[in-house]
């Protein structure tokens, strides 16, 4: 907020407010700069003259049938309780001061200087030749292509312009040679002939200070120093102490007319008006008309509201329970609406949601009767002035958290009936189960308790069995399924349990999808040429990058295996663990591969080519024979004949499969090892998705 002021009219004949001053006022929410301070300011109206003849004339004039009748109109309008209403009615009533002062008082008539004052060197010969000159011109506006009159004109302009010149340079000669031939000790003198030389005129002189520069002096100066602050602070915190006493309280807000006429009595005349132009003296001689007006606008602002406020604020009843019968048991009502789910970290337990509880009970203190305060049905008021149940959650993530909101306000209805919303951002532990991560869902709760009562005192009810939704935003992480509120006997405290679970998509594409890609990139590293030497580095990497997937899986799950390890860890020991006996299978097949032909195959694995072989003979036998049933016997060619040629052939095939190499062996150990890695890859995701698909049903 800043002000900007400047001198209007000086007024000598009054004592201390000797000067009209003109307001510019702006509220602002942060200090304005220098470029936001308003630099036009306006003109203020001219004030009214107030003789001795004035007040009888401003007393009739207010007496007057006119004024009279918006005099009655006003005050039998209705004045509400806004700032809105109270402003429109002070303007109202100074309208009626101003027609009054209009109708019967005079303004200050204007004094006009002359603009231009002419300079001690400007004589009477330049005024005359100035004059010729002006004369003439208006001539030779009239006829302006006449030669002998433009000759004419010109002629005075120079003559004019030389004499000026001629004025000017004279009149510094004299200053000069006054200042040559000054010999008195008289530095005022020499000052002034200096200043007329310079050609200064102090009565045109302007005030170099800027509005900023003002407002940062008269802000230091408003400022508290050292003793006077303490002494400030002092006083502060000892006016918070009366109004929270019995003596504050039990003051009246009405104003009475008594009141304001003595107020008005105080008042000085012939002081200068403020920026509406009503001054003391037409306050003071138009009371009588007025009186019922003023007392109604500063009667407006004390509603009955504010009569109902101060009637159950006058007592403090927060720590005495709202019963007739202490004995008694007071019922309390809960209820939560849940706002937003900030946070589920199921890594360290952590359950954060922001919302609100509607508490409500009966308080037999504080009950009316509306039809005495305009049937005011309810009312707010601070919850320090009345009990409210000390509640505490009993499963916090971190510090307690007692929910006893300071600044909050209590919804009171005329039968004594309490409602409370206390809301804040709450923050409790929640056990999280990632058997199923990340198909989970998680059940946590918010364990509301009770702290100072017991059940003798306290009886608690619910508005609801379930949490309520009406302001729930939904979470780009989890969805929310269900929810449960019940009560337990034991230690008199309400349970609200929320259900919610995690949206799996952004899991499975990041995770579940790659894990299993690099399961079925594994079973290429047999396919690969055992000659290209890459078996093992891709082996490794593989491993390597199964690894890696289960430290991030780590690092976001928590440390714990109950109930029970997640299936994704389970699903990443697999692999990693198939992916080892491939890498070691990889490595004894190179062996195998790179040993040379000198070293005899041993007849342990030419049994197994041998058998492979006699697998294949076999199968290719039996299609041959099918083969020949179906296609006719070429004439001439015994049936026996046909077989006989046919195993004189697979005789030298066996012949030549004698020689079995190590490259052989290699060969066949890798199609055995693609198929048995393949089935238990295989079946393991099968039992992964089985054991997902039976933890959400």
């Amino acid at each position: 907020m800043y002000c900007i002021f400047k001198v209007s009219r000086f007024i000598p004949t009054l004592s201390d407010c000797h000067c009209k001053l003109e307001w510019e006022l702006s509220a602002k929410y942060c200090v304005p700069g220098e470029n936001d301070i308003p630099i036009q300011l306006k003109n203020m109206t001219p004030n009214y003259i107030w003789t001795d003849c004035s007040a009888i004339k401003f007393q009739e004039t207010l007496s007057s049938d006119t004024l009279q009748n918006y005099i009655l109109e006003f005050n039998n309008s209705t004045i509400q309780f806004t700032q809105t209403s109270v402003d429109d009615a002070s303007s109202k009533l100074s309208n009626i001061f101003l027609s009054a002062a209009n109708l019967s008082l005079k303004r200050p008539l204007k004094k006009h200087t002359n603009k231009q004052k002419n300079k001690k060197w400007f004589d009477a010969s330049l005024q005359q030749a100035r004059t010729n000159l002006l004369n003439y011109g208006k001539i030779y506006s009239r006829f302006p292509y006449d030669p002998i009159i433009k000759n004419h004109f010109y002629k005075l302009n120079r003559e004019y312009s030389k004499l000026r010149k001629y004025k000017y340079k004279q009149y510094k000669q004299s200053l000069i040679s006054q200042l040559d031939s000054l010999h008195e000790e008289n530095p005022k003198l020499y000052w002034n002939l200096i200043n007329e030389l310079q050609e200064k005129n102090e009565t045109k002189k302007k005030c170099g200070v800027q509005p900023s520069t003002l407002i940062s002096h008269f802000q230091k100066l408003s400022q508290l120093k050292g003793e006077f602050q303490s002494r400030y602070t002092e006083l502060c915190e000892k006016l918070k102490q009366l109004e929270n006493s019995k003596c504050f309280n039990e003051l009246t807000p009405f104003i009475t007319e008594s009141e304001i006429s003595k107020a008005i009595s105080h008042l000085k005349c012939n002081k200068s008006s403020g920026l509406d132009n009503i001054s003391n003296n037409m306050i003071k001689n138009g009371q009588t008309f007025l009186l019922k007006s003023f007392q109604q606008i500063l009667t407006a602002s004390h509603s009955s509201v504010t009569l109902l406020y101060d009637r159950l604020t006058t007592y403090n009843y927060s720590y005495i329970r709202p019963e007739s019968d202490l004995n008694t048991a007071t019922t309390v009502g809960f209820k939560f609406f849940l706002v937003n789910l900030q946070d589920l970290d199921d890594n360290n337990s952590k359950f954060s949601v922001t919302g609100f509880f509607e508490i409500n009970w009966k308080d037999n203190n504080l009950t009316w009767d509306p039809t005495y305060y305009d049937n005011t049905d309810s009312i707010r008021i601070p919850s320090g002035y009345m009990w409210k149940p000390h509640l505490l959650i009993g499963n916090p993530y971190a510090d307690a958290i007692v929910i006893s909101l300071q600044q909050s306000t209590i919804r009171v209805y005329s039968d004594g009936s309490a409602y409370w919303y206390p809301a804040d951002s709450y923050q409790m532990s929640c056990d999280a189960d990632v058997s199923y991560f990340p198909f989970d869902s998680q059940t946590c709760e918010i364990w509301l308790l009770p702290w100072e009562h017991d059940a003798s005192e306290i009886n608690v009810t619910l508005k609801q069995t379930t949490v309520d939704l009406s302001s729930y935003n939904q979470n780009p992480t989890w969805d929310y399924v269900s929810s449960n509120v019940y009560t337990q006997s034991s230690t008199n405290g309400v349970h609200f349990t929320m259900k919610f679970k995690r949206r799996p998509t952004f899991f499975m594409i990041n995770i579940i999808f790659p894990i299993i890609l690099l399961g079925v990139l594994n079973m290429f590293v047999f396919v690969l040429p055992a000659d290209s030497g890459e078996r093992v580095g891709f082996s490794i990497t593989l491993l390597l990058s199964i690894a890696v997937f289960m430290t991030i899986i780590a690092d976001s799950l928590p440390n714990t295996s109950s109930p029970r390890l997640s299936s994704v860890v389970v699903k990443l020991s697999v692999d990693l663990i198939i992916s080892a006996l491939m890498m070691v299978c990889t490595i004894l097949g190179l062996i195998l591969h790179h040993r040379t032909d000198n070293v005899p195959a041993t007849g342990f694995w030419k049994c197994f080519v041998r058998f492979r072989q006699c697998f294949l003979d076999c199968r290719k036998s039996k299609t041959n024979a099918v083969h020949a049933e179906k296609n006719k016997i070429p004439n001439g060619i015994a049936l026996t004949d046909f077989a006989n040629k046919t195993n004189e052939n697979t005789y030298g095939k066996d012949e030549k499969q004698d020689d079995v190499t190590w490259k052989d062996i290699r060969g066949f150990l890798d199609k055995c090892l693609i198929v048995l890695f393949s089935s238990i890859l295989i079946i393991a995701n099968i039992g992964f998705f089985m054991d997902i698909v039976a933890g959400i049903n």
